[in-house]
């Protein structure tokens, strides 16, 4: 509307040339006005000043600068006063059209006669009738959103397009690939959690009964398992399958879930405007003060464009990826809840590593979902299968830990005493750790889902040590933590969106490194108009294999370290409560609670363990510096940047975010690409390079944005609020050890549900 336009300051005339209703285009624009409807009170409300500041008749100028301010409430206005308006305007246009006719008449009957001979080139280079800016509704699609005042010729000789998507445009298909080992199911029993939402209690705390077989609550320690035995992940760089799938179906792009997924999310905070997440899942009384993703989840992301005879494929960037605990577990415990007792236990170390090469060599090729959209082949690994499920009856399997390992996995022995005792409340409960996965998990889970075309997840909840229960979460949802709200159509259509938006910027930079391996980092910025950074580096083969071994280390050896950590940390505890012992019986006036409360204290004291970096570790901002000069040495290198932004329109009007879409409602996205040049290249990237190593180093999963401050620099509150927050889970966790030791000595025997025939 024109009365949301921006006033210029009164005390400035109008620059010569310029549209006296924005101030910024031609006055050649007035033409296309359409003088005889356009002039409603609304039009006279908004310009009646600038108008009469600009006129050249006095009466027309009294009139409209002494009605202006009373000019919104008198819809009709007068005749006399319209007409008067009309005449100005005529005068400035006939004024204008007199000194340029001859040019004017030349170029038009340039253009009919180029027209007539229906050359589609000359067509669509032809001189065109130039429109109103923006700030009128009528802006051509050539012109850019930020508005900088030029001329309508200069704007349209400028290095920036806007164009539109649809995600109507664009459909997942599904590729069919025949003979793939069959996908296991779940076992235990466990298919009752599939069909009843919410929680099990693998053990049900109040009566002590078993939901699910005992077997399953003590998890078998990452030292005993044989993981020599499992077939080995292949990257879809090393993936030949899928090279020969994607040129046998023209494709040009080729990746997995998990090495696209952390980028897509990056395109789910630019199309949603960083839309909160939605805290009606969890109920009122859990305290939840934060309604935004995880710091480390908002971090810049980065993957490898890797080109190989006409295929790019779409690898993980793994500089600050590290083996742990977690992602060996993740591997033991799929086999856990697919496997019965009997079979689990061939992988244990103590059977025969030989027989049960030759078995998993069988199954030594995983079962794949493909799936394409444009110019991607997607691959989707998938885990477990029911055919009750809707859809195609596949679901993922994801093992969640508490939250005092995710934030101290490093210490992983210290937090494993942390229990999970009831479904609601801040601390030792399913509620919890739900709500830590909307914000740290949930996105990365349901783009794997979409993209695998899978109906859901699978979630066991454990501490290192014990399982604790298990929940089957829908994409549905998940969606409705993520997208406002149950069934709101949103979903779907960001996820295409998302994929066409990566799509083209893959494309741009393969035009402009033809046949080059490259590095591509995206980040989100968190600004009033959001907008994404773009930075393609193009790299050598060499240079990327440093990159992606530098984080792996011989599996052998670190599991030896992880056992001798535990054992070391298990020895301690024995000796404290061997000494505690010995102080009891030397002295019996120590009550049972001053024995209580010292052993609390000798414990915290002998167990505290740096949370910051090693001593032999740089601190954050000297390796900062160390970073910023390494990538100051490359500036000569070639770097292709970019800025992208968006607008989302729907059913064609503008709007923040797309909130509840209903089935016909239209949702399209126009969005400019503006190539950062020069010097600011290389510094924009320095910056967001910075950002993301330093929010990497932090290893900050669940409250990283509370933990590692509002920045990323670690400044000392942040700091000692950090070491304050891991004493008080590591608190926790020396109760709940304590707790379950107890419960155990008190459990005579083992009581297991079973339905009734």
């Amino acid at each position: 509307m024109l009365s949301s336009i921006r006033r210029a300051p009164s005390a400035q005339p109008a620059a010569k040339n310029v549209c006296i209703f924005c101030q910024r285009q031609p006055l050649t624009t007035l033409r296309n006005i359409g003088l005889n409807t356009r002039f409603t009170s609304t039009v006279l409300s908004s310009t009646a000043s600038r108008i009469g500041r600009t006129s050249s008749n006095p009466k027309v100028k009294q009139i409209l600068l002494r009605d202006a301010s009373t000019m919104s409430t008198k819809a009709g206005a007068s005749a006399e006063l319209i007409k008067e308006i009309r005449t100005e305007v005529e005068a400035h246009r006939q004024g204008l059209q007199k000194k340029k006719s001859k040019e004017g008449e030349k170029k038009s009957s340039e253009f009919k006669k180029k027209s007539m001979e229906g050359e589609k080139k000359n067509k669509d280079t032809a001189p065109k009738a130039p429109k109103v800016c923006k700030k009128t509704k009528t802006m051509p699609v050539g012109i850019p959103f930020s508005h900088t005042g030029k001329t309508l010729a200069q704007a349209l000789r400028a290095d920036r397009t806007v164009l539109t998507l649809n995600p109507s445009d664009a459909e997942l298909t599904p590729i069919e690939v025949p003979g793939q080992p069959e996908v296991p199911s779940l076992s235990h029993d466990l298919d009752r959690v599939l069909f009843n939402p919410g929680v099990y209690f693998l053990q049900d705390p109040r009566s002590k009964v078993y939901n699910f077989d005992p077997y399953l609550q003590k998890i078998m320690p990452v030292h005993e398992f044989q993981f020599e035995a499992l077939s080995q992940y292949i990257t879809s760089s090393r993936d030949s399958r899928l090279e020969t799938k994607a040129k046998d179906l023209g494709k040009k792009y080729v990746g997995s879930t998990s090495s696209m997924t952390s980028i897509l999310s990056h395109f789910h905070y630019l199309l949603s405007n960083w839309r909160p997440i939605n805290p009606a899942v969890v109920s009122k009384q859990f305290f939840a003060p934060w309604r935004t993703f995880t710091a480390l989840q908002r971090a810049p992301q980065s993957i490898f464009l890797r080109w190989k005879d006409g295929v790019y494929a779409i690898d993980s960037d793994k500089e600050f990826d590290k083996e742990s605990v977690l992602t060996l577990l993740g591997k033991s415990m799929e086999k856990l809840l697919t496997l019965p007792p009997e079979n689990f236990e061939k992988y244990r170390r103590s059977q025969n590593l030989v027989d049960l090469e030759v078995e998993e060599q069988k199954r030594a090729v995983d079962t794949y979902h493909y799936s394409t959209l444009g110019d991607f082949l997607m691959r989707s690994q998938l885990d477990a299968y029911d055919a009750r499920l809707p859809g195609t009856g596949m679901f993922d399997l994801k093992t969640r830990a508490v939250v005092a390992i995710r934030m101290d996995v490093d210490n992983f022995h210290i937090g494993s005493g942390y229990q999970i005792k009831d479904r609601f409340g801040e601390w030792e409960s399913f509620e919890r750790e739900y709500f830590d996965m909307i914000r740290a998990a949930f996105l990365k889970y349901s783009l794997q889902v979409r993209m695998g075309r899978m109906d859901g997840i699978f979630v066991a909840f454990h501490n290192t040590e014990r399982i604790f229960g298990f929940q089957y979460i829908s994409l549905e949802e998940m969606d409705a933590a993520l997208h406002q709200d149950w069934h709101s159509g949103i979903g779907d259509r960001e996820f295409k969106l998302s994929l066409q938006l990566l799509n083209d910027v893959f494309n741009r930079a393969v035009e402009k490194f033809p046949e080059r391996s490259l590095r591509i980092h995206f980040e989100t910025r968190e600004t009033q108009t959001p907008l994404m950074y773009i930075f393609a580096e193009p790299m050598e083969e060499r240079e990327i294999d440093e990159i992606q071994d530098v984080r792996n280390g011989d599996l052998s050896i670190m599991l030896k370290e992880l056992a001798d950590r535990k054992e070391q940390y298990v020895r301690s505890l024995s000796e404290k409560e061997a000494e505690l012992e010995a102080k009891l019986e030397a002295d019996e006036r120590f009550t049972e609670v001053e024995a209580e409360v010292e052993a609390e204290e000798e414990t915290a004291e002998d167990e505290e363990v740096p949370v910051s970096t090693s001593a032999d570790e740089a601190p954050d901002d000297v390796w900062a510096e160390q970073m910023a000069k390494e990538l100051d040495a490359n500036t000569n290198k070639e770097i292709l940047a970019y800025t992208l932004k968006i607008k989302s329109f729907i059913n064609g009007k503008v709007v923040l975010r797309p909130d509840h879409l209903k089935p016909n409602d239209s949702w399209e996205v126009q969005y400019e690409l503006e190539e950062i040049k020069g010097s600011r290249a290389w510094s924009t990237y320095r910056a967001c390079y910075s950002r993301r190593a330093q929010l990497e180093r932090a290893h900050d999963d669940m409250t990283g944005g509370i933990i590692a401050g509002s920045s990323p620099n670690g400044n000392g509150k942040s700091n000692e609020f950090r070491n304050v927050y891991i004493e008080t889970i590591r608190g926790i966790s020396q109760k709940g050890r304590e707790y379950i030791t107890e419960v155990e000595k008190e459990q005579t025997e083992k009581i297991v549900w079973k339905g009734k025939a």
